[in-house]
């Protein structure tokens, strides 16, 4: 068994240790999803990236991030956070704007399909008893 899984292992155990729910590895490199709020980590040259969704909770993050750390021999690197959008990954800042445009989209949305039940409710005459 090589050191990468070795190290995978740790961080598999480590992750079902906590109950971390929703992880899927990829079983010919080392990258791992997990949780609800989304982490992908990847592990090369000794040290794991961790990079993070856009609409991930900043608690559940460093909640995460703390649990990796216990991780015996283990480099932790924060990258930049990620987000998709149309089967296209966004990274960086640009993620953090993709993804308040995407709320405020759902938002607005949601709001007129409300108001468009509204005034059907209003306008449509009811049965006479």
């Amino acid at each position: 068994m090589n050191k990468e899984e070795v190290v995978r292992k740790k961080i598999m155990k480590k992750l079902e240790e906590y109950g971390i729910e929703n992880v899927i590895a990829d079983d010919s490199s080392l990258t791992i999803t997990a949780g609800s709020d989304s982490a992908i980590l990847v592990y090369k040259d000794g040290k794991l990236c961790v990079s993070y969704c856009a609409a991930s909770k900043p608690d559940e993050a460093a909640r995460f991030t703390l649990i990796l750390k216990e991780v015996s021999g283990l480099e932790i690197e924060i990258a930049e956070p990620y987000f998709y959008r149309k089967d296209k990954l966004i990274t960086g800042d640009e993620a953090y704007t993709e993804y308040m445009a995407t709320v405020a989209r759902s938002i607005i949305d949601q709001f007129i399909d409300e108001q468009k039940k509204a005034m059907y409710l209003a306008k449509v005459e009811g049965f006479r008893c």
